[in-house]
């Protein structure tokens, strides 16, 4: 799985925001194991600092469709702080006609951890 070893976080989830896969890269950073958070919502990552109006933005974007591109200013499984800069692009059915998927990984130039 070309994903699994990727020195980028990638996180996949349904379209009721479960986490359904986390690479290694993702485990490694933030602590949590791939068991922890299956089924769960990324929210667990949620430090109480990314605004409000930048989750509003990037939930329009995905629910039009687009991909959005920003920070979040995360928490680690043991309480430290951590920006990540992510793309998310929604995953559409084979004939586009629906999302199936979100997928979430770092763009070019990310944040350090």
């Amino acid at each position: 799985d070309i994903f699994l070893q990727a020195n980028i976080s990638i996180v996949m989830t349904n379209t009721a925001g479960q986490i359904v896969y986390v690479n290694k890269f993702f485990e490694k950073i933030t602590g949590y194991s791939r068991d922890e958070v299956i089924g769960r919502n990324p929210r667990l990552l949620k430090s109480g600092e990314t605004t409000l109006n930048n989750y509003i933005k990037m939930w329009y974007k995905l629910s039009s469709g687009k991909s959005w591109e920003g920070v979040f200013v995360n928490i680690k499984k043991d309480g430290t702080k951590y920006y990540e800069k992510a793309l998310i692009r929604p995953m559409f059915s084979y004939k586009k006609k629906n999302i199936i998927n979100y997928s979430h990984y770092p763009p070019r130039n990310s944040l350090p951890t």
